[in-house]
């Protein structure tokens, strides 16, 4: 008869070690798996376990992921994950992405850029690094040398960018550009919109049309309402869809209004986005501004911290081929180191009239600057792993500041201003979210962008 020889000490300990790595393993697995299902707290604790156990920078990454999920209770955690993955390995971009985000959020610039240059360090040519270096130098005034430092990169990612120009000389100069002299009769109006993704749902498109058509009934002139957009699925009568190319994505679907086969050259155009609610007359508005290319300044939207800039809410201009390149120039290296389209405007057009500056009849506000207090969050780019360069950008929206905030069903109603008739919802708080507090001291939210059936008190439809 055998006997079996009893296991030794070595022969133990490797047993238990294999074992606490198999569970490491599988902390960090399942870990990953709450990560992608948005369970950010049973995330957190399973990567927590797992890092312990078997340090790894990549686990240190995804558990500041995680505790980044849980903001703004545990930024301070998400940062210390951060670093140590940056201490497990030097070389991983992504975290020092991350870290930059953070520093910006906390109103450390200088820590933000010193993350941003060493992230440049290790890939040079890392997309969230140079999105949110730029917007650092916009917060700080320094908008050319923003725009310089983008165009850099996209001329050593596509050397013969069509549109590649000194860092002071925009393609177009509106200040060269005729205005039209003549009346809204004389040039087929065209008032347009873009919808891509899920983000707004039909009746977003649906509201601001009924809304243009309520100011625009009874108008001296004739006009269309478009919508540009990837699936037109529910959208009401009378609105005119168009298909955007299936590479535009996001706000970049803006771009191919400039774009000669969207068909609005000729004509005289506005353009609105979907988060914006009609509140009074158009006609004296499109009637007083007949520059070539108008659109609104960032001096007087909240959410924007860099003042002097662009906000693309609204546009009004003639559709003409000088524009073109606004589309045209959109090339695969502008996405991917170009944060927003308002920033490529930047890029591309030279003394645009801020229209919410000029002294027209009826004005365009923003809803947060005009009825909220609060300081904005910059605006960031996020790394989840892998670049969002391709994709797009991803943008770090949440904790803007602003929101349904508590109290809003405090206090006496709030009067619209009479003589505004756009009232614009950049970032947060959106229409819908005011609109569905029964006691929203707004009710003019309710009336203007919902309806008379549901200002009366019917439901508010489904968002």
């Amino acid at each position: 008869m055998t006997t079996a020889t009893p296991p030794s000490a070595a022969d133990l300990t490797n047993k238990s070690a294999l074992g606490c790595l198999k569970q490491a393993l599988l902390h960090r697995k399942f870990g990953l798996l709450c990560l992608r299902a948005s369970k950010h707290a049973l995330s957190a604790k399973h990567l927590q376990t797992s890092l312990d156990a078997l340090p790894t920078a990549d686990t240190a990454f995804h558990l500041g992921l995680a505790y980044y999920g849980l903001r703004p209770d545990r930024l301070a955690d998400a940062e210390r994950a951060f670093e140590t993955a940056t201490r497990l390995d030097s070389g991983m971009s992504g975290a020092y992405v991350n870290l930059m985000v953070l520093k910006m959020l906390q109103g450390d610039d200088d820590g933000a850029t010193a993350m941003a240059t060493r992230a440049l360090e290790i890939k040079s040519d890392c997309p969230e690094a140079v999105m949110n270096l730029s917007n650092i130098l916009r917060s700080r005034g320094a908008r050319e040398e923003a725009i310089s430092l983008v165009w850099r990169h996209i001329q050593d990612f596509h050397p013969h960018h069509e549109a590649q120009r000194d860092s002071s000389a925009a393609t177009i100069d509106v200040s060269e550009m005729p205005s039209d002299d003549g009346s809204l009769a004389d040039t087929p109006v065209a008032v347009v919109c873009v919808k891509w993704g899920k983000r707004y749902p039909p009746c977003y498109v649906n509201r601001l049309f009924w809304g243009v058509r309520r100011s625009l009934s009874g108008s001296s002139f004739s006009w269309e309402f478009r919508c540009y957009c990837d699936d037109g699925d529910g959208l009401a009568d009378g609105i005119k869809t168009h298909h955007l190319p299936p590479h535009l994505t996001g706000w970049w679907g803006k771009s191919y209004l400039f774009h000669p086969d969207a068909q609005l050259e000729g004509r005289r155009c506005v353009y609105i986005d979907l988060d914006t609610v009609v509140t009074g007359p158009l006609e004296p508005l499109m009637a007083a501004y007949r520059g070539a290319f108008g659109l609104l300044g960032t001096d007087d939207i909240h959410c924007e911290l860099a003042k002097g800039g662009y906000n693309s809410s609204v546009i009004i201009w003639t559709g003409q081929a000088s524009l073109r390149p606004i589309s045209t120039a959109l090339t695969p290296a502008v996405r991917r180191y170009v944060h927003r389209f308002d920033h490529w405007l930047e890029m591309m057009v030279a003394h645009a009239h801020l229209l919410n500056q000029l002294p027209l009849p009826h004005r365009i506000v923003d809803f947060c600057q005009t009825f909220r207090t609060g300081a904005p969050r910059p605006r960031c780019v996020f790394m989840t792993g892998e670049s969002t360069a391709d994709g797009g950008p991803c943008e770090d929206n949440s904790g803007a500041g602003e929101g349904v905030a508590d109290g809003e069903s405090e206090g006496g109603a709030v009067c619209l201003p009479a003589d505004v008739c756009l009232v614009t919802f950049p970032r947060s708080p959106k229409p819908h979210e005011v609109a569905e507090i029964r006691e929203s001291r707004h009710d003019w939210v309710r009336q203007h962008w919902c309806g008379d059936d549901v200002a009366s008190g019917g439901i508010l439809p489904e968002v």
